[in-house]
């Protein structure tokens, strides 16, 4: 069962590693004409800020640079911006160049009346006979370009993902020299990265805990446990174990509470429906406990116990014949006697 679920885990945390790559759009979707390692076209464009005058592409040379090619009155460019505005004060101005092409054939006055209440710490360009807009292919408004020193196109953003602004920061950093490609990879894809390193370090503390346990130390072993589902919340066995702890420490609620847990993860895992039925039971709630038992009997390594609680619940209830049958099926099932041997069933006294 722990394998099963181990692979269980690695399924979803590869899915979701999969789908945060799926939501990486291809250079493809966002230019035609440039790829990774060509230079951007030369340009000539008059400014839309209020510096006035003309911007020449040869004024990147040198260092990196982040180019974004935006629309007003777009909320997703206008967010872009704000984020590259951010990046370029925390990262800071003179390490880079870092400037906005509009594509949207606005004027001046437009972009200016635009962006009147933001206060942006670089160049905003137009091009009025989209000339370089023509020249890059673009597709996909906002795009982010990030080339390097010598010019050469490193990263393609299309549009602004959630990630947006520690992506251009951790792609930005790794062109400056300051953090290596793997830094890079982490800091872009931070949740991924943790949620497989979360999970490898609580599996590694859950079997430690189940040693410990085998071991007979049980109060190690319970807070073994306790570190594996704190380190990673989804750990469906280390909840399980906790609560059979818990139970046997007699702390029903904190039992009840690793086994709901549990339950939230995986509905249907029998460990945890165990679990939750002994407490149950416990409680007063043998009906409920009744019909989460009863679809686990003869599941695999449960169904000793599982009969055994039905049996409890049974003898309660003054039902002693059905009772005793459970017991009976508890112990074939936890001690199986060879084909050969006939055991004679039990009788009441």
């Amino acid at each position: 069962m722990r394998q099963f679920s181990a692979r269980l885990f690695s399924f979803h945390a590869n899915l979701l590693l999969l789908a945060v790559v799926m939501a990486i759009p291809h250079p493809a979707c966002a230019v035609r004409n440039l790829k990774i390692g060509d230079s951007l076209p030369s340009f000539f464009l008059p400014r839309a800020d209020g510096e006035g005058g003309m911007y020449n592409s040869e004024e990147l040379a040198g260092q990196p640079a982040v180019i974004v090619f935006c629309r007003p009155y777009h909320q997703l460019s206008l967010d872009a911006l704000k984020d590259l505005e951010a990046v370029a004060s925390q990262v800071g101005l003179t390490k880079f160049r870092l400037l906005a092409v509009d594509t949207k054939l606005s004027t001046a006055q437009e972009i200016q009346a635009t962006f009147a209440d933001e206060k942006f710490h670089f160049p905003i360009l137009l091009d009025p006979q989209r000339t370089l807009y023509e020249e890059v292919g673009l597709i996909v408004s906002p795009t982010t370009l990030l080339f390097d020193a010598k010019g050469g196109l490193r990263f393609v953003i299309a549009s602004h993902p959630h990630q947006f602004r520690q992506e251009v920061q951790a792609q930005l950093r790794f062109l400056l020299g300051e953090i290596d490609e793997q830094t890079m990879n982490e800091q872009v894809h931070p949740a991924v990265h943790k949620i497989e390193a979360d999970m490898t370090a609580a599996w590694h503390l859950y079997n430690l805990g189940k040693k410990l346990q085998n071991e007979g130390k049980t109060e190690q072993a319970m807070s073994t446990f306790e570190k594996a589902v704190s380190r990673y919340p989804s750990l469906v066995e280390g909840h399980c174990s906790l609560g059979f702890l818990k139970f046997s420490a007699g702390d029903l609620d904190s039992a009840a509470e690793h086994f709901d847990a549990a339950l939230k993860q995986n509905p249907t895992f029998p460990s945890a429906q165990l679990g939750s039925a002994i407490v149950l039971a416990r409680t007063g709630e043998d009906r409920k406990a009744e019909q989460m038992l009863l679809p686990l009997v003869g599941q695999p390594a449960l169904d000793g116990r599982v009969r055994y609680e039905l049996g409890r619940i049974y003898i309660a209830r003054g039902e002693r014949e059905k009772a005793l049958k459970f017991f009976q099926d508890a112990l074939a099932s936890i001690f199986p006697e060879p084909e050969s041997v006939q055991t004679p069933p039990l009788t009441q006294q």
